[in-house]
């Protein structure tokens, strides 16, 4: 099911062929109609992307395979609800979960998912070292961390390259000698992944994102895979990427989320689909909020009906759409009283967007606002209203009707004071 341009295809291809079968190469949806058929007559061993299984699975459509067949599934983040999934139509198959980079030689660390499902917890383990294989896990001075902890992952053994050919300031960077062994000895390379790892119940790695993935916005650290962990907990929720993006004029965080099949409901007219997909949307944002503090909330939302795949079937990330404000905000509810009006007004000129893309029901850090723009809206609400505003106030009224009612009522109080005051005076 791999692209030849990707090495876990190597075993796929030279295995039958050592081993005395064929190898047949099928283009396009063919392989997954031809899969669907063959799968029923004999077991096979069959290596691919999640993204890969996931489409097998919607070609299986109800049919249900009771061979046993062996899966192996590599090359990016395998889901445990993929696993369940795969695991539904192929009862009796045994399925592993595989990570390895191409510079360590096509696979390092394995799992025997269908062995270990019931000691497997909320997130799937990438499992423990192959044969030969050694592994730590270091800090930025190349110590160990201790147990439990998240590190970069390094990876020694005979199956790691010697470097990248004719790319020698790149190979000193990602290969380095090993500290913990002596110059003879086999694993005295180690090949420094990128990946955050750490171990969790029986010696398990697990795999929690990349390093060059962690960012910082408004002087917090930030790793998005702690946000698509929980988007990837959500019923509405099928697979989710969150990147940080440059827009109008700052760091934004984007979620780009699939909705799950399961939820997903066929409507005649657009409108209808476009209403369902804000709905999920907001129960995403009003699940986020209540896991996640406001500095980690994504302030915009995409939704995607496919993934764009490299040739090697991974997400390509690079692929995702630059996402535009016009085409991520909700149909805006217009203002209505003057205080609305103008607040539309001020919104727009903090969050340096177009009032027309401003809904007054929408909350004020999903537009792209943080805890520093909210500060400059602070001031010049108080200057442009002369309301006694505090900060808290504004977050406990985010949206602009509620921040409406908010000033019209504190302006009413201090009306409402200067009249007894005035009452007073005149009965002195």
């Amino acid at each position: 099911v791999t692209s030849y341009a990707f090495d876990i295809s190597v075993p796929s291809l030279f295995l039958p062929l050592i081993s005395g079968t064929s190898v047949n190469i099928l283009a396009g949806e063919a392989r997954f109609e031809s899969m669907k058929h063959e799968l029923q007559e004999q077991p096979y061993l069959l290596r691919m992307t999640p993204h890969h299984g996931k489409a097998l699975i919607a070609f299986m459509g109800e049919a249900v395979c009771q061979l046993t067949h062996t899966f192996v599934i590599g090359g990016e983040a395998f889901p445990l609800e993929l696993y369940d999934q795969l695991q539904a139509k192929f009862p009796n198959s045994v399925i592993y979960n595989h990570y390895g980079p191409t510079e360590a030689t096509v696979g390092a660390i394995a799992l025997n998912v269908t062995a270990q499902r019931d000691q497997i917890g909320a997130t799937m383990p990438i499992g423990r070292p192959l044969p030969n294989t050694k592994v730590y896990i270091l800090n930025k001075e190349l110590g160990l961390v201790p147990k439990g902890a998240m590190g970069e992952l390094y990876i020694a053994g005979p199956s790691v390259s010697k470097g990248y050919l004719n790319r020698e300031e790149l190979t000193q960077k990602s290969f380095v000698v090993n500290p913990f062994e002596d110059e003879n000895s086999q694993y005295n390379l180690m090949y420094k992944t990128g990946d955050l790892v750490r171990y969790i119940g029986e010696d398990y790695l697990e795999y929690c994102g990349r390093v060059d993935e962690q960012i910082k916005i408004r002087g917090f650290r930030i790793e998005v895979g702690d946000i698509e962990s929980q988007l990837l907990q959500l019923p509405e929720v099928d697979s989710a990427v969150v990147q940080a993006k440059e827009l109008a004029g700052q760091l934004q965080l984007v979620a780009y989320v699939k909705f799950d099949l399961m939820h997903e409901i066929k409507f005649a007219s657009s409108e209808s689909q476009l209403q369902d997909n804000e709905r999920k949307l907001a129960a995403i944002k009003r699940s986020l909020a209540g896991q996640l503090p406001e500095y980690m909330l994504p302030s915009q939302y995409q939704v995607m009906t496919d993934w764009p795949l490299s040739a090697n079937g991974k997400l390509d990330k690079k692929a995702l759409p630059v996402p535009s404000l016009t085409e991520l905000s909700s149909v805006a509810v217009q203002p209505v009283s003057e205080t609305e009006v103008r607040l539309v007004q001020i919104w727009s000129e903090v969050l340096q967007t177009s009032e027309e893309h401003i809904s007054v029901v929408e909350s004020f850090f999903s537009l792209g606002g943080n805890s520093l723009s909210l500060m400059l809206l602070l001031n010049k609400l108080r200057s442009e209203f002369g309301a006694a505003l505090q900060l808290r106030e504004l977050y406990q009224s985010s949206d602009i009707q509620s921040m409406a009612k908010r000033i019209e009522h504190l302006l009413w109080m201090e009306q409402d004071d200067d009249d007894e005051y005035e009452g007073e005076l005149l009965v002195l």
